[in-house]
């Protein structure tokens, strides 16, 4: 007669404690990111409403447009690693109407990610200009010469009154906005030396430029004039964009670009050229210099010293680590294919979503008092054991 088996509980309550006690460490351990990402409504957050706006005047804005410019702005967000951002639309064509909403996330870093066309291109340097506006039409105050202040005599005493200076027949008004034209012509370079880099207006970007023109711009920081020649790459030649440190790991943060077939062409033959022009000798501006500009505003002008061969770059512009990530975030996803107006800004409140949670806790708290009252009543003792269970 084969022996009885031997129950033994207490083996499978001990397992089963020791599996709850290494779930309730590994769930509370100070180095367990188990922070919760709340929702717009739980966390608050930032709604801004866009106003869509054709690149071309007088443009339609079509549909497909307004798709491509909202998987954009979503990749863009998503790219801030909040949970429940909303990016949707409201009305069509040119009246239409994007409303983005983010979580948590810092109010004038989000404006300034979606709104940012993101237009890069790279441009040959032709001149740096000091950033003061200019006016090559003013004339100046003839000073008086040696021989009349001299001569003293009483027929050139009682000869009349001087010379008055012309008065200019109309008023120089410094220019705040980008120049371009189809040539460098001597009107484009008197717009461009009567723009005024000193006026923020001038450098805050935001205003796309036409690649295939001559391009008068400041630097990202006011500090410079740039009269720049065509642009040799597009933005949307660009395939890939990460931000980081130099590979010596000294200096500002630098995006690193990757170009398609045709950039990495069209870098090689810029750099090739460019590169051999490094001792020609102008007191004006480096020859081997070219420009990267972003929505018509330059964030970097360095040189070419050796041909690029490998379809790769960076980006160096005093950046800092969050500066560094939003532009590469910008870069990767392309440039909207229209201009983004911020109309409304929006600080959301959290209390709307506080007020629903407590009310769904306190709903459930009443639902299980009221099942383990009727337990009770119905089963009665065994009742009263399946709500201790």
């Amino acid at each position: 007669m084969a022996p009885p088996v031997t129950s033994r509980p207490a083996r499978g309550l001990i397992a089963l404690l020791i599996v709850l006690v290494g779930l309730l460490a590994w769930a509370f351990w100070p180095s367990t990111p188990n922070t919760v990402r709340l929702g717009l409504d739980l966390q608050g957050g930032t709604q801004v409403i866009l106003v869509p706006k054709p690149v071309t005047a007088g443009a339609e804005i079509t549909d497909e447009q307004l798709q491509q410019t909202v998987a954009i702005i979503r990749q863009r967000v998503d790219g801030l690693g909040v949970a429940e951002a909303e990016v949707t639309t409201q009305g069509s064509g040119n009246g239409a109407a994007i409303i983005v909403s983010v979580p948590g996330a810092e109010q004038d870093r989000v404006v300034d990610l979606v709104k940012r066309t993101a237009l890069l291109d790279f441009r040959p340097v032709d001149t740096l200009l000091n950033p003061e506006p200019f006016d090559i039409n003013a004339t100046p105050t003839p000073e008086p010469s040696a021989s009349a202040s001299a001569s003293g005599s009483a027929s050139g005493s009682a000869s009349g009154s001087a010379t008055p200076t012309p008065t200019p027949t109309t008023t120089f008004v410094p220019g705040t906005s980008l120049v371009q034209s189809t040539d460098n012509s001597p009107a484009y370079q008197g717009k461009v030396l009567a723009l005024d880099c000193t006026n923020p207006e001038a450098y805050t970007g935001g205003i796309p430029d036409d690649p295939a023109l001559w391009l008068g711009t400041c630097e990202r920081n006011g500090g410079v004039k740039y009269n720049l020649e065509p642009a040799f790459i597009k933005g949307s030649n660009v395939t890939g964009a990460t931000a980081g440190l130099p590979q010596n790991g000294v200096g500002s943060w630098v995006v690193s670009l990757e170009f398609d077939s045709e950039g990495a062409k069209a870098l090689a033959a810029a750099s090739t050229k460019l590169s051999s022009l490094q001792d020609c000798g102008s007191g004006v501006s480096p020859c081997n210099a070219f420009a990267i500009v972003l929505d018509g505003v330059v964030v970097s002008a360095p040189r070419f010293n050796e041909p690029i061969l490998g379809g790769q770059a960076q980006i160096e512009g005093n950046f800092t680590a969050q500066e560094a990530n939003d532009l590469a975030n910008v870069l990767k996803y392309g440039a909207l294919p229209v201009t983004l107006d911020p109309v409304d800004i929006t600080s959301v409140s959290p209390t709307v979503g506080n007020d629903q949670l407590r009310a769904g806790i306190i709903a459930g708290l009443l639902g299980l008092v009221l099942v383990m009252i009727y337990l009770m009543i119905y089963y009665r003792a065994l009742g009263i054991v399946a709500v201790i269970s």
